[in-house]
């Protein structure tokens, strides 16, 4: 199988059965805070760059996958990222696009978050909107000392606190994939936002 091809089924088998991944894993059980979803991400990346090189670039992202799939609407950020469009595509077309954004997430987090030179997240404050909105703020500390504040803006479904964005010192890269895909499904369709994907997880892969 190929690598990707592997990657790909992994997250998608993920998606659909996070609720069965054991808290031995760091996964934020289904009746946790929204700081608890956030700081459960925050350790699991922690633990993997102080891993390194002990684990494969696969490793590392069979240990990320159920902690991230548990902490991401996927569903929700791809609404967002096609906004009214989203409707209009077929089961399948939605499918392909929540299994493929899916492994990119946990692609990119697998490949940045791999060696561990003191770097650390710290909570500075929490910000409730309504019942079921909440802003988390984390400083990172990169191991050079310069910082990079995390937002986290979640929401509550269904009983379970999920991130629907992340910004990174104000950017938001949902914001980004929203102009980038919407560009892409303008002139190819789904194929060439899947095709788009698809290639990024691949240069992950190598890196």
């Amino acid at each position: 199988m190929k690598p990707l091809i592997a990657l790909r089924r992994l997250a998608w088998l993920g998606m659909v059965a996070f609720s069965f991944a054991s808290a031995q894993n760091g996964v934020a059980p289904a009746d946790a805070s929204g700081p608890e979803v956030a700081h459960s991400l925050e350790r699991a990346l922690i633990d993997s760059m102080k891993a390194g090189e002990s684990l494969s670039f696969q490793q590392r992202y069979a240990r990320l996958e159920p902690v991230i799939v548990r902490s991401l609407d996927v569903a929700r950020m791809a609404r967002f990222i096609f906004g009214s469009k989203w409707r209009e595509f077929t089961a399948e077309e939605q499918d392909g696009f929540l299994e493929a954004f899916t492994t990119l997430s946990v692609s990119t987090y697998a490949a940045r978050f791999d060696e561990h030179k003191g770097e650390r997240f710290d909570p500075v404050s929490e910000t409730g909107q309504g019942d079921d909105r909440m802003l988390i703020r984390s400083r990172f500390t990169k191991g050079s000392g310069d910082t990079v504040v995390f937002d986290y803006m979640l929401m509550r479904a269904d009983g379970q606190w999920r991130v629907v964005n992340i910004l990174t010192d104000g950017i938001s890269d949902l914001a980004l994939k929203r102009s980038q895909y919407g560009a892409l499904h303008g002139k190819g369709g789904m194929e060439a936002v899947l095709a788009s994907i698809d290639r990024q997880i691949q240069r992950l892969h190598e890196r």
